[in-house]
C-alpha cells in the first residue's frame, strides 16, 4: 500500500499535517485567487468505440493530452493546443472532432501518416462543485512528507522534495529492502475521473479517481474503479496560497501512516 499511495498520487498527494483536512479555513478569504484553467472548457475524455489501436483519447483542463493504446499496452502524452474543432497534439499529429446526427467522429491525423476516422463517444463528467473547480488541473510536484505516529507518539518523520528520500528512509523504518522510486514532477486531475501522475523523466501513469461517498474533501483513487476502496484514499486541503495538499493515511502495525504531498498551482 506504501508503494501504491505513491505511485497512485506518485502518483499522488496529499494534506497538511494536521490530521483534520478541510478545503476552507479563515485564511482563505486573503488566498490568491485560482484562476480557470486555459483548457477548461476544451477538457474531454473520448471513449473508442469498435476495434482500434486506441481505447481513449482525453485533453485535459491543464493542457495535456493522453492517447490510451488498447489492451493496455501504454499511451502517448504531450501538451495540445486547439483552434476550432482541432485539437494539435505535441509530438503526435491534429484531432478533428466531427459530430453529426448525435454522432461522433475523431480524424485522426498523425504526423507524416495518412489519416483516418475513429467512432467515439465522451464519457459522464464528476459532478461540479467549488472544490472540484479548485482541484481539477495541473499541479506541480514541490514536496512529500512522511510520518508514523503511535499513542500520540512520533514514530517516523520526514521532508524532502524527493520522493525517492522519504520512501527509502521509510523502507528502512519498517526493515524492508530499499526499492526504486520514480521522482514526481507533475499531478493532473480531469473532471472525467482521471489522475494523470507526471514523472520527471516525462513518463507518466494513468489512474481513476473520484469524490468518496462520505467526505466531501476526500477522494478514491485507483487503476481501476472495481479497486476504489477506504484503504485507497485521499484528503484533499488547499492552503493559505491555494496550492494543494494531498494526504494518504493508513493504518499499520507500527502506527497511523500518513503520506502528505504538496503541490502548487500552475496556472
Amino acid at each position: 500500500m506504501k508503494k501504491n499511495a505513491l505511485i497512485a498520487v506518485s502518483m499522488i498527494m496529499l494534506s497538511v499535517f494536521s490530521m483534520t483536512f478541510t478545503s476552507c479555513s479563515s485564511d482563505d478569504d486573503d488566498a490568491p485567487v485560482l484562476t480557470t484553467p486555459k483548457y477548461a472548457d476544451d477538457a474531454v475524455r473520448y471513449v473508442i468505440s469498435g476495434r482500434s489501436e486506441f481505447s481513449a483519447i482525453e485533453f485535459t483542463e491543464g493542457g495535456m493530452y493522453v492517447i490510451t493504446k488498447a489492451y493496455d499496452s501504454g499511451n502517448i502524452h504531450g501538451k495540445y493546443t486547439k483552434n476550432g474543432d482541432v485539437y494539435t497534439l505535441e509530438g503526435f499529429g491534429t484531432v478533428t472532432v466531427e459530430k453529426t446526427d448525435g454522432k461522433i467522429s475523431l480524424k485522426i491525423q498523425p504526423t507524416g501518416k495518412k489519416a483516418y476516422t475513429l467512432s467515439a463517444y465522451t464519457t459522464d463528467k464528476l459532478e461540479e462543485t467549488d472544490i472540484s473547480d479548485k482541484l481539477c488541473r495541473t499541479w506541480k510536484f514541490k514536496k512529500v512528507r512522511a510520518t508514523v505516529t503511535k499513542d500520540n507518539n512520533v514514530l517516523f518523520d520526514k521532508t524532502s522534495t524527493k520522493i525517492s528520500e522519504v520512501f527509502n528512509s521509510l523502507d528502512s523504518f519498517y526493515h524492508h529492502k530499499a526499492s526504486k522510486y520514480p521522482e514526481l514532477d507533475e499531478i493532473t486531475f480531469t473532471k472525467s475521473g482521471t489522475q494523470i501522475n507526471k514523472r520527471v523523466d516525462n513518463t507518466i501513469s494513468v489512474q481513476k479517481w473520484r469524490w468518496t461517498f462520505d467526505k466531501n474533501n476526500s477522494i478514491y483513487y485507483a487503476w481501476d474503479e472495481i479497486m476504489f476502496n477506504g484503504r485507497n484514499i485521499l484528503n484533499i486541503s488547499f492552503d493559505k496560497n491555494n496550492d494543494l495538499v494531498l494526504d494518504a493515511p493508513l493504518e499499520r502495525v507500527e502506527g497511523i501512516e500518513h503520506i502528505t504531498y504538496y503541490l502548487s498551482k500552475t496556472e
